[in-house]
């Protein structure tokens, strides 16, 4: 029987369920691709106050921004941003065409 130090059970237990796992999960979709610049104009991301984009949702008129009721369960966002693929790029060409508004009336319907 094999004697073991302080911690070494558990590391060697913590690296063999760690090799016996599958691939990492990625973000994006399986079998899809980067979204071209443009390629989805309706889609809106959230700022909140105290966090930063924490949810999003779509432009569905020329005013109004349907999202997920739990984007609304504990603060209201105060901007939204629209025409930005991924909100970690700033080149030049995305800077260009994102339109930032802030947002002056949420609604959230309890009845559905």
């Amino acid at each position: 029987m094999k004697s073991w130090k302080t911690g070494e059970r558990a590391s060697h237990a913590c690296k063999k369920y760690i090799a016996s796992m599958p691939a990492p999960i990625d973000d994006n979709i399986l079998g899809g691709a980067e979204a071209t610049h443009g390629e989805f104009p309706h889609m809106a991301a959230f700022r909140y106050k105290e966090i930063d984009w924490a949810c999003a949702g779509s432009l569905i008129s020329e005013r109004h921004v349907l999202t997920a009721a739990h984007c609304f369960t504990n603060n209201l966002p105060t901007t939204i941003r629209l025409g930005q693929n991924t909100l970690e790029s700033t080149e030049e060409a995305y800077v260009d065409s994102v339109i930032e508004v802030r947002v002056k009336l949420a609604i959230s319907n309890q009845n559905i």
